[in-house]
């Protein structure tokens, strides 16, 4: 039996990556969130393109919303309506007269096999409680991945309510601490002269 001596300082341990990072925009093969300015819901959509690329088109569709208003058309002209059809995200745009943060997306999920992006999307708008997204965005989904992501979706929603909970707690105790160690209460007994 013999015994060998192995390296571990391996040039691709020395050298991680001699490439610079992709940009978040020039991603592709994307699931990405744009959350609205005005309220807390998101959008999640996927693209096959650059994520710029897609972004652009949502920028297109709001400009083209606002240069409508601008000319002095109504919500509810048939004009307006159209681009309701355009997307969820226009959709909620038109309903509730809110904007989206389309300069600041989010990747959620990204992968290398585009086939596996529209069940991945899927995924992500029935496990995130607050999308803008339509429901028959999901009616593909499988009922076995259904049960499962709604379970995954309620322990999340259980975990995060009691994460605001407990850090409620914290911070009553911190502050209960503070204001008794700052300011302490002392109670003197008041001094009674009685005459000699």
């Amino acid at each position: 039996m013999g015994i060998s001596h192995s390296n571990k300082n391996t040039v691709g341990n020395l050298y991680r990556s001699a490439k610079d990072p992709i940009p978040a925009l020039n991603k592709n093969n994307a699931i990405y969130r744009i959350d609205c300015r005005d309220c807390p819901s998101t959008y999640i959509g996927m693209t096959t393109n650059k994520l710029r690329t897609r972004m652009y088109g949502h920028q297109t569709h709001v400009n083209t919303l606002e240069a409508r208003l601008a000319e002095g058309y109504q919500y509810t002209d048939p004009e307006i309506q159209q681009l309701q059809e355009k997307s969820a995200l226009m959709d909620h745009c038109i309903n509730h007269q809110h904007r989206f943060n389309i300069q600041q997306p989010t990747i959620v999920d990204i992968t290398y096999k585009s086939q596996a992006l529209q069940v991945l999307e899927m995924c992500h708008i029935a496990t995130t409680s607050n999308t803008v997204n339509h429901r028959t965005d999901t009616d593909n989904l499988s009922c076995a991945y259904a049960n499962l992501l709604s379970t995954i979706k309620n322990r999340r929603e259980e975990r995060n309510a009691s994460s605001t909970t407990n850090r409620y707690r914290q911070n009553t105790n911190d502050l209960t601490t503070q204001l008794t160690q700052t300011n302490p209460i002392t109670l003197t007994p008041p001094t009674i002269n009685t005459p000699q």
